[in-house]
């Protein structure tokens, strides 16, 4: 861009909400099963009995030749009823292994034609007869039907089955969901399903931080509101305003979200605009860049549970940006670059609970994503020969890839009610393309560069990684439980550029800080930074201050 140094220019508002937006924990959890079956005892589990015949009758999900196995010991020699109770207890244990632990399992004596004892074993297995909803959610119950009214009849009645059902109806936006399942009397097997619902009709949050780019304003304000399930379909309509201090910033984007269906596909579909004005030098050449961003995506939930979901993803982007400003004092502002992105992307995402670590007080959380991007030439994108693309020599028929992982893994409890835990985050993208600014792979903000703005450092390849030392605990104060966590930090990540204009730089930074939890609503955060590196933006720029910090205040509603 003729005029300006790349240093200079803001980072590209594509995708800026997404930066800004304090990170999401994922929703895991341990499977929600029934109770194992006890045995069953009593004075007469030393009775011995003589069958001469062991069947087994009522199973269709679990063929005998499997269960055999289990009794095929008990025939035509004398066991107690305790070893009866044993097997008994074997084919549950089957059926539970299986993914089937809403089954019963009888055994009965009965004598056959020629005199001889009969041991039966019984299996019925369990159904949902019927479903019932309570709690009035208006309209949204008619999707909470479509995720769960497939139960009705599957027999026997698969705990991820249910499992899935009742979590996708909790993924109603705005909407809660809690199953009860009770037998009906009279009808061996037959279960109703009780399904407690409630609704917020409202939602959304509000965030303020200084992690801003200093020439649009360090502090950025970020608010979201929901309107949740007004329709049949259990949408959210959001709508999300960005604004910087002094006005040098400035970006609002609508998104509504609905079901398609009960498989638990939704469409995704967003529209927004914003700008950045600049302030310092900048601001006297009568610097403007607008954006406009639309775009579209199918979400699919492979694996819905509570300890591992499994997510794919279709989507179109569109956004164009362009810049203008005066070439000299006195002139009007003109355009000096335009940028019009035409992007699929496909991705996978997923999260996982596990107990790996055998002396962990707490169950281990990891997620995991790998998005590849397909820029199109076609839609009225750019084609890149012109002159006026923000970067010269960019391919908007690009090709690139990204993969994240985290992990949160508790170590060890040092007191009563502390916890020690370790998290860890890495990231890279991989190019073999020049890109368009806004597809570059941003370092800083507030996960992976701590200490520097979101795009201080960006390149066409990147790795970047965290390590953050956590040490968590409730502190009880007069009329308030404050959850409060410590942590200390060290960020590393390097970028690099394709092309013969070619940038490879790096951010590191180290430093610790406190979260700060008054209730579920309100958070304060407060952190402070050692930057390793003092001049990303290349040798011959002024040095940033070896030391800096942050607040960020996150309220919910």
């Amino acid at each position: 861009m003729p005029g300006v140094a790349p240093a200079q220019t803001p980072p590209p508002l594509p995708g800026i909400i997404q930066r800004v937006a304090p990170p999401q924990p994922p929703d895991l959890g341990p499977s929600l099963l029934p109770p194992e079956t006890g045995a069953v005892t009593g004075p007469g589990a030393t009775r011995l009995i003589l069958p001469a015949r062991v069947s087994i009758v009522g199973n269709t999900a679990l063929a005998e030749a499997a269960l055999r196995a289990r009794f095929a010991a008990l025939e035509n020699r004398q066991v107690t009823l305790a070893e009866v109770e044993q097997a008994r207890l074997a084919i549950l244990g089957a059926y539970r292994e299986a993914g089937f632990p809403y089954v019963a399992v009888r055994a009965t004596l009965a004598a056959s034609p020629r005199g001889e004892i009969e041991l039966r074993f019984q299996v019925i297995e369990g159904a949902i007869a019927e479903i019932l909803l309570e709690g009035e959610i208006g309209p949204a119950a008619r999707q909470a039907r479509r995720f769960l009214d497939p139960l009705v009849g599957q027999r026997p009645l698969p705990a991820a089955a249910l499992e899935r059902a009742l979590l996708l109806a909790g993924d109603i936006a705005g909407v809660s969901a809690r199953g009860v399942l009770r037998p009906i009397a009279g009808e061996p097997g037959a279960l109703q399903l009780v399904v407690q619902l409630a609704r917020q009709p409202f939602g959304g949050f509000f965030s303020l931080d200084n992690r801003g780019y200093d020439l649009t304003g360090a502090w950025q304000g970020l608010l979201v509101g929901q309107l949740n399930s007004v329709t049949g379909l259990g949408e959210r309509s959001e709508i999300a305003i960005l604004q910087t201090d002094g006005n040098g910033q400035s970006f609002l984007q609508v998104t509504e979200e609905f079901f398609i269906g009960g498989s638990g596909l939704r469409l995704r579909a967003y529209a927004g605009g914003g700008r950045a004005a600049p302030g310092s030098a900048l601001a006297a050449i009568g610097y403007a860049g607008d954006t406009r961003v639309a775009g579209a995506a199918l979400l699919y939930p492979v694996i819905r549970s509570r300890p591992l979901n499994l997510n794919l993803s279709g989507q179109l982007d569109a956004y164009e940006s362009t810049v203008e400003f005066r070439s000299a004092p006195g002139e009007s502002r003109s355009r000096q670059s335009r940028d019009a992105v035409r992007a699929l992307r496909f991705g996978l995402d997923g999260a996982f609970q596990d107990a790996w670590l055998a002396t962990a007080p707490a169950a281990a959380a990891t997620t995991g994503l790998l998005r590849f991007s397909q820029g199109l030439t076609t839609l009225g994108a750019s084609d890149g020969d012109g002159a006026l693309t923000a970067r010269l020599g960019s391919d908007f028929g690009f090709s690139k890839l990204v993969a994240e992982a985290s992990r949160l893994q508790p170590l060890f409890s040092p007191a009563e009610g502390w916890l020690v835990s370790l998290f860890g985050v890495a990231a890279a993208q991989w190019s073999d393309d020049v890109l368009p600014p806004a597809e570059k792979f941003y370092l800083g903000g507030n996960r992976l560069g701590r200490g520097f703005y979101a795009g201080q450092v960006s390149g066409d390849r990147a790795l970047a990684g965290s390590l953050e030392l956590q040490l968590s605990t409730m502190f009880d104060l007069p009329g308030l439980r404050l959850g409060t966590q410590f942590y200390a930090f060290r960020d590393e990540g390097s970028a690099w550029d394709n092309g013969p204009f070619a940038l490879d730089r790096s951010v590191g930074s180290w430093g610790g800080g406190v979260r700060l939890q008054f209730d579920e609503r309100v958070q304060l955060d407060i952190e402070g930074v050692r930057r390793i590196t003092r001049q990303p933006d290349g040798a011959n720029t002024t040095p940033l201050s070896e030391d800096a910090a942050y607040l960020r205040v996150l309220v919910r509603f």
